[in-house]
């Protein structure tokens, strides 16, 4: 019984080559088909790509522009409007007048703006020639010098201390002149010493005369160039009042 169970598996054992050959052979085929079915589907896909039609695509950039050209009109200026020369769904040509905003106002402003420039301007040259007189010593030099107050006071501060640079050097030079026997040191000592005095008194009060009529200038300086960048914008807006067609075409 056992010799027979030992004989029974060896023969078993002798079929082992036969079943590892048998199941070789079914996956060689396997795949083998397996590669033609993608053989077919690579070719089929091919010939489809060759045959069938294809869309061109061409990227490129475009501008989309109305049929009919669209202009819109605004005003730059607000106001009443006191003049009207158009109507809806009318026809209108390029450059015909649509309509007028009131700017009395900004030409009552701009009327005024000028006089006070005008001022400004006269009363510039005023403290220049004022300047002038004062730094080259010509200050009764009526062609260089208008009438107004400022300078009015100022010829009289001039004169006041003039004068009384005039007797101190009268006085001076009188000491100076006298008989040497009536010559006293002290005296023309401090008959010199008051007209230096007096003589840097004057320059000083120029000096700060000079410095002030100058802040005078640059401040009108500056009043006038603020007159002008207002008179441009309101020469602006008046100059925007009237509303003009564009383009021909009807209005909506």
């Amino acid at each position: 019984m056992g010799q027979t169970s030992l004989n029974f598996e060896i023969e078993q054992l002798h079929l082992l080559p036969q079943t590892h050959e048998f199941f070789d052979t079914k996956n060689s085929k396997g795949i083998s088909i397996f590669l033609c079915i993608i053989i077919f589907v690579i070719i089929g896909f091919l010939i489809w790509s060759l045959l069938a039609k294809m869309d061109d695509v061409v990227k490129t950039t475009a501008i989309l522009r109305p049929v009919e050209d669209i202009s819109e009109c605004k005003s730059l200026c607000s106001g009443q409007v006191v003049f009207k020369d158009y109507e809806q769904n009318k026809k209108v040509n390029k450059g015909d007048l649509l309509l007028t905003v009131d700017v009395y106002s900004e030409e009552n402003d701009l009327k005024i703006l000028n006089e006070q420039k005008a001022k400004y301007n006269s009363e510039l040259k005023l403290y220049k020639d004022l300047l002038y007189c004062i730094e080259e010593d010509s200050i009764f030099n009526e062609k260089k010098i208008s009438s107004n107050i400022y300078s009015e006071t100022y010829i009289s501060e001039y004169n006041k201390l003039k004068l009384q640079i005039v007797d101190l050097q009268f006085k001076y030079d009188s000491e100076l002149n006298m008989p040497e026997n009536l010559k006293v040191q002290n005296r023309i000592n401090e008959a010199k010493n008051q007209l230096e005095q007096a003589e840097y008194a004057l320059q000083t009060w120029k000096n700060n005369k000079v410095v002030s009529i100058k802040e005078i200038i640059s401040n009108n300086e500056e009043k006038i160039n603020s007159c002008i960048s207002r008179e441009k914008s309101i020469e602006r807006i008046i100059k925007n009042a009237n509303i003009y067609a564009p383009i021909d075409g009807i209005v909506n």
